[in-house]
C-alpha cells in the first residue's frame, strides 16, 4: 500500500456532494423484498494497521537536496505508524463504515436494502466465492469496500503545521452477481475537518474515534455518489423495476454539460484545484486555511429527474435548503445578505448548529433550465470567517466567470 494514497481526499471533496446538489449484509438468507435492490456490503483490511501521513517542508527540502534524504524520511515515517497504531491499540473501523454505507443508500434511496456480510476478505479467490454465495442468496450486487488507509494525516505533500485530521481512504468494487462480472471500481478518501496537533493525535485514541465515523459518512456517500454518477446505480434501481426513483445521471449531465462554462480567476496565494465536472469549481487558499474556508462555483439543471423542475429562483432556493437542512443545516437560519455581491445574484446565508460553519449562497437563475450559485463555505466560526477574510473571499467571488453559451 502507498502510504500517501488517500493525498487526493480534500475538504473541499467533503461537501462537493452538497454543493452540486445534482450529485447528490451474510449471516442466514434474510427476508427478500423483490421491490427492493438487494446489495451485500463486504470489506476488506479494516483492522490492519492505522497509519501516520505527515510530511514536513523540512522533510521535503532534505528529499531533494540531499542524496537518499527521502529515504531517511521514509524510515521514520514508518517507525512512526507503528507506533501510533500500538499506541491507539485495536480499533475495529468496519462496524461504523457499514452503518455509514447503509445510511447513505437507504437514507437517500429507499429501494436499496442493504446486507452486512460480517466478515473480511483477504483474497480475490474469497471474492469469487462471495459473489457465488450471494447470487444463490437471491442477491443481485456486492459491493466490496477495500481499506486503503486509515489513521491521521496532514493532508497535503507538506505541512507548514503541526496539525492533523482523521483520515480513511477506500477502494471500493461493484459486482453484478447474475454474470458475475465488475461493474464499477473507484478509490475515494475523505478526511475530518476537525485538526489537532500531531503531537496530541499520535496518543489520542478518543480524536480518532469521534472523528472517524463523520469521515466514513463522507465515503458512504461518495460510493452513492459514484455509482450515480456512473448511472450503475439507476441501473440497479431498473433491475427491479424502479429505474424511475434514480436518474440515469451521467446521460442527462452529458447532454447538457456542452452549454456549461466556468472560469476562475484566483485571488493571491489561493488556486483552482481540477475538478473532474465541468458543472462544479472550486477556489480554495494555498495554506491549511483551506480546511476551514472556501469558494466554490456551480451550475445546477432545473429538471425533473433532479425534483427541481420549479419556475422561480424563489422556488429553488427552497429546494436548496431543504436539502441542506438534511444534512444538518438549519432552515430557520437562512437570511438575505448584503456585506458579498455579485451583479445579476441574490444573496441568502444558512448556518450549521452542530458545526458553527456555514454557507453564503449567491444565486442566479440564468433561464429554464440553468442555474448558477457561488458559494462561500466556513466549516466553523462563521460570521467571524466572513468578517475577518472579507476582501479576499469578496475577490475569489468576483474571479468566478459562469456562462451558459
Amino acid at each position: 500500500m502507498s502510504h500517501p494514497a488517500h493525498r487526493f481526499a480534500r475538504w473541499t471533496r467533503a461537501w462537493c456532494a452538497g454543493a452540486c446538489l445534482f450529485l447528490f449484509a451474510i449471516g442466514g438468507a434474510a427476508a427478500q423484498d423483490p421491490a427492493k435492490v438487494r446489495v451485500l456490503v463486504a470489506t476488506k483490511d479494516t483492522q490492519q494497521t492505522l497509519q501516520v501521513d505527515f510530511v514536513t517542508k523540512g522533510a521535503v527540502a532534505r528529499g531533494l537536496f540531499l542524496p537518499f534524504g527521502g529515504m531517511g524520511n521514509a524510515i521514520a515515517f514508518d517507525a512512526r505508524s507503528k507506533e501510533y497504531s500500538a499506541t491507539i491499540g485495536p480499533f475495529d473501523r468496519r462496524p461504523s463504515l457499514v452503518a455509514a454505507i447503509e445510511k447513505a443508500f437507504e437514507g437517500k434511496y429507499p429501494v436499496f436494502d442493504i446486507i452486512d456480510d460480517g466478515a473480511t476478505y483477504d483474497s480475490d479467490k474469497d471474492e469469487q466465492a462471495l459473489i457465488q454465495r450471494a447470487k444463490s442468496q437471491g442477491v443481485g450486487y456486492v459491493l466490496l469496500v477495500d481499506e486503503q488507509f486509515a489513521g491521521i494525516s496532514a493532508g497535503g505533500m507538506a505541512s507548514p503545521t503541526h496539525d492533523v485530521s482523521v483520515a480513511m481512504t477506500i477502494r471500493y468494487d461493484l459486482y453484478e452477481t447474475a454474470k458475475g462480472n465488475r461493474l464499477l471500481r473507484e478509490r475515494i478518501g475523505g478526511n475530518s475537518l476537525t485538526r489537532i496537533p500531531l503531537e496530541q493525535a499520535l496518543t489520542d485514541r478518543g480524536f480518532l474515534e469521534a472523528q472517524m465515523p463523520a469521515v466514513q459518512e463522507v465515503l458512504g456517500k461518495g460510493i452513492v455518489g459514484g455509482l450515480m454518477r456512473t448511472d450503475n446505480l439507476h441501473r440497479m434501481a431498473a433491475s427491479v423495476g424502479k429505474g424511475d426513483t434514480v436518474p440515469a445521471l451521467s446521460a442527462l449531465l452529458k447532454r447538457h454539460e456542452s452549454r456549461v462554462h466556468i472560469a476562475t480567476t484566483p485571488p493571491q496565494s489561493w488556486r483552482s484545484p481540477k475538478t473532474t465536472t465541468r458543472y462544479f469549481a472550486v477556489v480554495e487558499p494555498r495554506s491549511e486555511l483551506r480546511f476551514k474556508l472556501g469558494v466554490s462555483a456551480t451550475v445546477d439543471l432545473l429538471v425533473a429527474e433532479f425534483g427541481q423542475d420549479v419556475d422561480t429562483i424563489e422556488a429553488y432556493q427552497q429546494v436548496v435548503f431543504t436539502r441542506l437542512g438534511e444534512i444538518g443545516f438549519d432552515p430557520a437560519s437562512v437570511q438575505e445578505r448584503s456585506d458579498f455581491s455579485k451583479p445579476g445574484y441574490t444573496a441568502l446565508s444558512v448556518t450549521n448548529p452542530a458545526t458553527g460553519g456555514g454557507q453564503l449562497i449567491l444565486f442566479r437563475k440564468i433561464d429554464d433550465l440553468y442555474v448558477s450559485m457561488v458559494i462561500i463555505v466556513a466549516t466553523e466560526n462563521f460570521e467571524q470567517m466572513l468578517a475577518m477574510h472579507k476582501a479576499v473571499l469578496q475577490e475569489a467571488v468576483d474571479g468566478v466567470r459562469i456562462e451558459i453559451k
